[in-house]
C-alpha cells in the first residue's frame, strides 16, 4: 500500500514540475550516483569485502584440507565395517541353511 502512495506522490510531483525541472532532477540523480561510485569510502568498503571474502576462502580451504585425512580414514572404517558385516551375514546364512538341512535329515 505504501508503495502505491509513494508512486502516486512521485507521479504527482512530476506532473507539478516542468520538463526542465524533471531533466535537472534526472541529471542531479545521475551525478549523485556517479559521485557515490567514485567515493573513496565506497571503494574502501568494496576492497574490504573482497579481502574478507579472500580470507574466508583461505580459511575454508585450510579447514577442508585438515579434515580430508580424517574423512578418508572414516570412509575406510565404514568400508571395512560394511565388508565385515557382509561376511558375517553370509556366514549366518550358511549356518542357517545347515540348520535347516540338518532338521530335514534329522
Amino acid at each position: 500500500m505504501r508503495a502505491i502512495v509513494v508512486v502516486a506522490l512521485a507521479a504527482l510531483a512530476c506532473t507539478a514540475c516542468s520538463k526542465q525541472d524533471a531533466n535537472k532532477t534526472g541529471s542531479d540523480v545521475k551525478r549523485a550516483v556517479a559521485d557515490i561510485g567514485h567515493d573513496p569510502a565506497i571503494k574502501d568498503v568494496g576492497a574490504d569485502i573482497k579481502k574478507g571474502a579472500h580470507e574466508a576462502g583461505a580459511e575454508i580451504k585450510k579447514t577442508a584440507d585438515a579434515a580430508k585425512p580424517k574423512l578418508e580414514a572414516a570412509g575406510e572404517d565404514i568400508k571395512a565395517g560394511a565388508k565385515k558385516a557382509g561376511s558375517d551375514l553370509k556366514a549366518a546364512g550358511h549356518d542357517a541353511k545347515k540348520d535347516v538341512d540338518n532338521s530335514k535329515n534329522g
